[in-house]
């Protein structure tokens, strides 16, 4: 019996039939696959809504605070609620007095937005983009994704182009008001990497970690239980002091109050922890890591160092002078100010962040200084946050500047990237950093306030740095204050 195999061209028309229904299999395959997995983060993402909707409102029932912020993580959805099926990888819900539910949130494949009324928009996720920004002590440079791009800052009701308001990052800041009436703006977790090169120096932020040279600013990052968070609170407004109703003093973020603490640092970060319940955590004093992020921002966002350049800020009024918080709803811009952008005594506001720079020194935690040596310590877990430098505070590789002046250089140490405080003085108010330096020689431990005040003219700027006070100096006067902050932690 003859055993006959295959000719070559019917292997090859063989070949070919299995291709052609491949190539009509393959898509429907895995549109299938793309429709199946599309459903169910949608699905999953109902079931969210629903639960913190349901939470919410039994919440109002039985008259317990309504929890407003949520976070989502690799450990689950905190503060904890019970919801059924799978959880988003990262992201955050906020939540209104009606509990309508706002939620961003994504997985491997699909981000979602959420409106108030419910209405879900999903898209397939893409490659983050990079923002960039080069300084040779000279010339600022627009790197990546940054190329091209225009900010300004606008004045009242002034219209002004800024390309940033839709990008990534910059177009997810929003206000958000906590159950105690705070406001803050949302600042949605990013990752930044510096490039220091003898006097040229880079900054890049990124939604997504591109590689090991990127970093996440330890605020947005729960160091006890090494959870990820997607978002932190900062201050809308400078804090001002209030009762609560067991008659402790709380740090406020509220407007139409004026900011003001005059607390020593110890007793400002007192303040912000006594907003703190059982239920609802993660109230402190803003500190380095936020600051440290929201400089990033900026540099890059406006191609330049030296903040007063584009907005003056309140920097040229008397010590006794007070401005409610809120004047700056009347400017329509992200950033701007209000009746001019070069007064200085015209309130302002970044990205939402009224007078961030100019009008009050503010304290920023997470930093101690011992003076009579000059060593830097940093601290990245919050809850460890003291005014002395020991459990959770590490020595930087540097030593801050002996004397003040106007700032030239930052200090650097690779190991600490977000620890950037001046080494070296002989600047000036009108190039680089534009920014004064305070300091001291004292033995005692000193605080790190920054960004003030409303008499220091061109020295009052998001450089503006001081280590002249001790952790439990009490302030007489009234252009001292800090930021109210909140974590999911």
């Amino acid at each position: 019996m003859d055993k006959k195999g295959f000719t070559l061209i019917e292997l090859l028309a063989v070949i070919l039939i299995l291709g052609i229904i491949a190539l009509i299999a393959i898509p429907t395959v895995n549109n299938i696959l793309d429709e199946a997995r599309e459903g169910a983060f949608k699905q999953s993402i109902n079931q969210i809504i629903k639960a913190i909707e349901n939470d919410c409102m039994q919440r109002k029932i039985v008259g317990k605070e309504i929890i407003t912020q949520y976070s989502f993580t690799s450990n689950g959805v905190i503060p904890q609620i019970n919801v059924k099926g799978s959880i988003p990888k990262e992201g955050y819900a906020t939540v209104d007095n009606d509990c309508k539910v706002t939620l961003n949130a994504s997985d491997n494949h699909y981000y979602t937005y959420t409106s108030g009324n419910n209405n879900v928009v999903l898209k397939e996720k893409k490659e983050a983009k990079v923002y960039g920004l080069r300084y040779d002590g000279t010339t600022y440079t627009r790197l990546n994704d940054a190329v091209g791009m225009v900010a300004n800052a606008g004045v009242n009701d002034e219209a002004v182009q800024n390309d940033f308001d839709n990008a990534e990052i910059y177009s997810e800041m929003k206000e958000i008001t906590d159950h105690l009436g705070n406001s803050f703006i949302l600042i949605p977790k990013f990752y930044i990497k510096k490039v220091v090169n003898g006097n040229t120096r880079e900054w890049y932020i990124s939604k997504e970690k591109k590689d090991e040279s990127y970093y996440l600013p330890a605020c947005f990052v729960d160091e006890d239980t090494n959870a990820i968070h997607s978002y932190i609170l900062f201050g809308k407004f400078p804090a001002s002091l209030q009762y609560n109703n067991e008659e402790k003093i709380i740090f406020n973020s509220k407007r139409n109050y004026a900011g003001r603490s005059s607390c020593s640092m110890t007793q400002c970060r007192e303040y912000a922890l006594n907003n703190n319940t059982i239920d609802i955590t993660g109230y402190q004093v803003a500190d380095v890591h936020m600051l440290d992020a929201i400089k990033a921002l900026f540099y890059i966002e406006f191609a330049t160092l030296n903040s007063q350049s584009i907005m003056m800020g309140i920097s040229s009024q008397p010590e006794t002078s007070l401005y409610p918080n809120g004047l700056t709803d009347s400017v329509v811009a992200s950033s701007g100010s209000v009746n001019s952008l070069t007064s200085t005594t015209s309130p302002m506001k970044y990205r939402g962040i009224e007078n961030l720079w100019g009008y009050m020194w503010e304290y920023y935690d997470g930093v101690n200084v011992k003076n009579n040596t000059g060593e830097i310590y940093i601290n990245k877990n919050a809850k460890l946050y003291t005014s002395d430098i020991t459990e959770g505070y590490e020595k930087i590789g540097y030593t801050r500047g002996s004397s003040g002046g106007w700032i030239k250089t930052l200090g650097w140490d690779p190991n600490y990237p977000f620890a950037e405080f001046p080494i070296e003085v002989g600047g000036n108010d009108s190039t680089g950093y534009g920014d004064y330096y305070y300091a001291n020689g004292d033995n005692a431990i000193q605080n790190y306030y920054a960004t003030g005040s409303m008499a220091n003219g061109t020295q009052a700027g998001l450089n503006l740095i001081s280590f002249t006070f001790n952790p439990a100096r009490e302030h007489n006067y009234i252009n001292f204050s800090s930021r109210l902050a909140k974590t999911p932690f």
